[in-house]
């Protein structure tokens, strides 16, 4: 325990104090993560709603061209809406649309090379939205249906990571600030409080150390009456001294005794 890892001479409102205050801290902190990593997974959900919102319009526009047998390379209002949206929606890095092998039809913005652009990519769930992220980007693909209820392509959405993240570590910092604020008055308030409810046991409990180091003296020092620290206690303290001179004194004369 931490206590017995601290100076003997210390008081004893330290003693007890700075490991509460220990253990309060380190139970907030530990709040403090879970909170951060909450509200950072809440608001990534969030801003990845925002955005299927976005792309489910999109997508309806899409099949709806495909019911009448439009391919979306040949829908010429999809151009358009991509462009309109794409204006009104702050953060949007680009929207494409895609075929099932990843080849791009129609966009606004350029989808980034090197990465498999396919409807549903190896990695995500099969015919289902999934999202996908690199340095810069987050992306959101929602695979669309042609009017036998086959995936046929994808809607991609590339939103950039500097907002979100710029966000969250923000309330990183704040939470972290808090709990730097909370930790000071922890190590400030708890020890005080200790004292205040120990600080007539500690000033006993210092008599009864005295008077224990000096029990075997030949004129040991007044036991005053001890409240504090509770009626068994109270009656161990001076009957082990009792006994302690009594023992002391069977081996003396045991001792002289011996000699004679």
């Amino acid at each position: 325990m931490l206590s017995r890892a601290l100076p003997r001479h210390w008081p004893l409102w330290l003693q007890l104090g700075l490991p509460i205050a220990l253990v309060i801290c380190l139970s907030v902190g530990l709040i403090t993560f879970l909170n951060f990593f909450n509200y950072q997974k809440s608001y990534r959900q969030l801003q990845l709603g925002r955005y299927q919102v976005l792309g489910k319009d999109v997508r309806q526009a899409i099949e709806s061209g495909l019911n009448v047998g439009l391919d979306p390379a040949a829908n010429a209002r999809l151009e358009g809406l991509l462009q309109q949206l794409r204006k009104e929606s702050a953060g949007v890095q680009f929207m494409a649309v895609v075929d099932e092998g990843g080849r791009q039809l129609v966009s606004n913005g350029s989808l980034p090379a090197g990465q498999d652009w396919s409807a549903n990519p190896a990695s995500a769930p099969a015919q289902a939205d999934w999202q996908k992220q690199d340095d810069t980007l987050y992306y959101l693909g929602l695979p669309y249906r042609n009017s036998f209820g086959v995936v046929v392509g994808a809607l991609i959405i590339g939103y950039p990571r500097a907002q979100i993240d710029a966000a969250t570590n923000q309330m990183r910092l704040h939470l972290l600030r808090l709990w730097g604020l909370v930790s000071l008055a922890v190590f400030m308030l708890a020890p005080l409080g200790v004292w205040v409810l120990t600080r007539r046991m500690s000033r006993e409990l210092d008599v009864a150390a005295k008077a224990l180091d000096h029990a075997l003296d030949d004129d040991p020092p007044a036991l005053p009456e001890f409240k504090a620290l509770g009626e068994e206690l109270a009656q161990d303290i001076p009957q082990f001294i009792r006994s302690s001179r009594e023992s002391a004194q069977l081996l003396h004369t045991a001792k002289q005794e011996q000699q004679s």
